[in-house]
């Protein structure tokens, strides 16, 4: 079996890492080979997947209400005309567009859905005058009238993404979704130590830096911790346009001393290991793979329900789901892990034992046969 993953680009993020441990997995599988293309020359991944060399695409498709489109979809045919895949398996609206544009009779065609992608939204009466639904809108057109075409198949990776799909797909397209939860490289993480009782808290946040991450509540949360005279340290791995911002806020309120921005980084699995809880502060969030990794690396999760996270929380078992935001409520959770050696040692075993499910070799074996149909 031959299987092309087509991805933007490979910045970090959560998708664009389970598209390349796919690959990974597939590729030390009998008889199956597995390539990932990309259409941006972005690769922050290098170090972690040396034996991956993307495909570089010089392909696009960018839709036009005045029908002025701009199309280049040649080095993607090539691709496809060497290769001869039996199965193209797309990550991210970009993705979707440009490997569908011209559906190839034969290939079977995979959709991931790792969040709820705006341009499937049903027009609302409402949105009716705003130029960026109407645009999206032309685009579902389009891409379903495509997906129909080739019989698409969708890949949702939580409840919540999947129902948001079912609402927003046609009838005929929305019995092609299966639920597949998404899964890690368990042989990363490790659990090196144990807290114990007296040591500092050390909190750790991944994400990149925009609005809908909401980093600066964990600043408040901070705040309330420290107001308690509680040890506590707060890392922020991760970069994106709100990270200046919030560094000042950190200055303004008298916790940056405490907090540290340690910027996009490789060795995250080093960094979880050396933490005691994962904090989380997203607004929406369709999944939620971090998660996996902290609670494999043996950190209970602390966080904001965003939607497809609530669902990997057990409530007091491997962390705490706190609805709505409220930070001294959450600063409080944080002091009832580690409220003794025991408890956080409970928690710490619960969250690994959850993880344990979501291997990614397990969940490549599914999505193998998921492909075959």
């Amino acid at each position: 079996m031959r299987i092309l993953h087509i991805i933007p680009t490979l910045r970090k993020g959560g998708a664009e890492r389970i598209c390349l441990d796919l690959v990974r997995a597939q590729n030390r599988m009998e008889n199956t080979e597995s390539r990932v293309a990309i259409l941006h020359d972005i690769h922050d991944f290098k170090k972690e997947f040396p034996e991956i060399k993307p495909v570089l695409l010089n392909s696009k498709v960018v839709p036009s209400l005045s029908g002025k489109w701009q199309v280049n979809i040649t080095e993607l045919n090539n691709l496809i005309r060497e290769f001869k895949p039996d199965v193209i398996h797309s990550h991210l609206f970009e993705a979707e567009m440009v490997s569908r544009y011209e559906p190839v009779k034969g290939i079977r065609y995979f959709t991931h859905c790792h969040n709820n992608m705006p341009q499937f939204k049903r027009l609302e009466v409402g949105e009716w005058f705003n130029k960026k639904r109407i645009t999206e809108a032309y685009e579902r057109r389009f891409i379903l009238s495509k997906y129909t075409q080739c019989n698409n198949r969708f890949i949702a990776i939580s409840p919540d993404t999947r129902t948001y799909f079912q609402q927003n797909l046609p009838a005929h397209l929305s019995k092609n979704i299966t639920l597949l939860p998404n899964a890690v490289d368990l042989s990363r993480f490790v659990l090196k130590s144990r807290w114990t009782e007296g040591e500092k808290i050390k909190l750790i946040n991944i994400g990149s830096f925009f609005p809908v991450k909401n980093q600066s509540f964990l600043l408040e949360v901070m705040k309330r911790l420290l107001d308690k005279n509680i040890r506590v340290s707060l890392t922020l791995a991760g970069d994106g346009p709100e990270r200046k911002k919030t560094e000042e806020k950190a200055r303004q309120m008298g916790v940056f001393s405490d907090v540290s921005f340690v910027g996009s980084r490789n060795d995250i699995p080093e960094l979880l290991s050396a933490s005691t809880v994962y904090v989380h502060s997203g607004l929406s969030e369709a999944f939620g793979l971090v998660f996996i990794e902290a609670m494999a690396a043996g950190l209970p999760v602390v966080t904001l329900n965003g939607g497809g996270n609530k669902d990997l929380i057990i409530e007091g078992e491997n962390g705490y789901l706190i609805e709505p935001p409220d930070a001294e409520k959450f600063a409080d959770k944080i002091l009832e892990c580690h409220s003794s050696n025991d408890s956080w040692n409970e928690l710490s075993v619960h969250a690994q034992n959850f993880a344990g499910s979501f291997d990614i070799q397990d969940y490549n074996k599914k999505l193998i046969a998921l492909y075959k149909g």
